[in-house]
């Protein structure tokens, strides 16, 4: 497993994403049956299918720019004609001559456009910024799909836990029943200890199949965010988690985590990118009205219809302006489109910012609500050890009652539970603030 980690990531650092696509056909085929979240995470960057419509989507953005460049560009074009016409509707000008009843002529011309106010270079620019803003997209959509999967981890290890605590709670009161039962036929006990120990133990088994109900909910979730199939055969209860390894944190005020959200978070940058792109579209929109030259240059041949010349050839060269003049308010309009849709970015900035805050503010306090819940229940646990341990005993000793054995268990289950779901909170907080203020999960 160790390997297969240090493979898949060096895969995903080595290749280039536009060839993870390829890539992922040589990983492997099926949904590990033992897996630990760095696997998860790199997994889940190599089959994930909507990771990979953005990277085709960052290739999109590429052929448009490549697409624009080409009309700041000369361009070569290569055409010909072949023409034939019925005798009595061949024109001899007046004269005793005949023409040829056919017409062949070729030209390769050379064009290129010299000055258009501005509104390729822009175009150009505005793709640029748009690419960019792609890239920030996937980015930011990578971290959101794992924070989905390290949240989906968690719960699957919250769930493979309680299913644990829940079998250890069933063994000891198994246990507790035997020795009711052995009791209550040497005469010791009367037959109602035994009663309350069976409905103590069918008490304690509906949590046991919920809890593994859960866990294989949890993993199917997880399989479908690192989009693999399980192995032919195999159900999800085979899958085994090992202890999830977390991203290093360091403990951060509110104000400081606010401002390293705004250093870091892709969803910014990528509504910055776009900001520009449109600040880009609204100097190509006003400069509608500016003229456009062009000049071209071509070398053909063509048949000589009306001479006693075999064919005609030679060069033509020019140049070529076009000058809108009025347009019937079309700029104004375009314009005004533009600037509208500057402005709708800029209030989506503004509603981003307050999202950002209130995920930052939410993650802070869910972190700090974990950690005091946290060490209250290590805590916890060991006093109901202890009290579980003391009951049995004055039980077998003849001076306490099974009453008091099976609270001091069900006790000791609600706290061990309560540790499970409180360290469940933490991790999930945790990396809960790492994509809040953009750290790399």
């Amino acid at each position: 497993m160790n390997r297969f980690r240090i493979l898949t990531a060096w895969l995903c650092l080595a290749i280039p994403p536009a060839a993870v696509a390829s890539s992922a056909e040589d990983a492997p085929a099926f949904f590990p049956m033992e897996l630990d979240l760095a696997a998860a995470r790199e997994l889940c960057l190599l089959h994930n299918p909507r990771l990979h419509q953005i990277r085709a989507q960052v290739d999109q953005q590429e052929g448009a720019i490549t697409e624009l460049r080409a009309a700041r560009r000369p361009a070569l074009d290569l055409g010909s004609t072949y023409t034939t016409f019925e005798e009595r509707r061949q024109q001899s000008f007046g004269s005793t001559f005949e023409p040829d009843t056919f017409h062949w002529g070729a030209d390769l011309e050379a064009s290129i456009t010299v000055y258009s106010g501005g509104r390729s270079t822009r175009s150009v620019e505005s793709r640029q910024a748009t690419r960019r803003a792609v890239q920030a997209d996937l980015a930011a959509a990578s971290q959101d799909l794992l924070n989905q999967v390290f949240s989906t981890y968690f719960d699957a290890r919250l769930a493979q836990e309680t299913a644990e605590v829940q079998r250890d709670a069933i063994q000891v009161l198994d246990e507790q029943l035997r020795y009711a039962s052995s009791r209550a036929d040497a005469g010791v006990v009367d037959r109602f200890e035994v009663m309350q120990a069976e409905v103590s133990l069918a008490n304690a088994r509906p949590p046991l199949v919920r809890a593994e109900n859960d866990y294989r909910r949890a993993i199917e979730a997880l399989r479908l965010l690192v989009g693999l199939p399980l192995p032919p055969g195999r159900d999800s209860m085979d899958v085994r988690l090992l202890e999830p390894e977390l991203p290093p944190w360091e403990e951060l005020s509110f104000d400081e985590a606010l401002q390293r959200a705004a250093r870091h978070r892709p969803e910014l940058r990528a509504l910055q990118e776009r900001r520009d792109a449109q600040y880009k579209q609204l100097e190509i929109a006003e400069r509608g009205l500016t003229p456009v030259v062009s000049l071209f240059a071509a070398y053909g041949v063509e048949t000589d219809q009306f001479g006693d010349e075999d064919y005609l050839r030679g060069w033509t060269a020019g140049a070529m302006a076009t000058w809108p003049l009025i347009d019937g308010g079309a700029m104004r309009g375009k314009t005004q489109q533009q600037s509208a849709i500057l402005l709708q970015l800029e209030h989506q900035r503004a509603e981003l910012d307050l999202a950002i805050g209130n995920e930052v503010r939410q993650a802070l306090y869910d972190y700090q609500e974990a950690t005091l819940i946290l060490e209250t229940a290590d805590q916890v646990i060991t006093q109901a050890e202890e009290a579980l341990r003391l009951s049995r005993n004055r039980y077998q000793a003849g001076r306490g009652t099974q009453l008091d054995v099976l609270e001091s268990q069900l006790q000791l289950t609600r706290a061990r539970l309560e540790q499970a779901t409180a360290h469940n909170t933490l991790q999930r907080a945790q990396v809960d603030l790492l994509r809040a203020t953009g750290e790399a999960l």
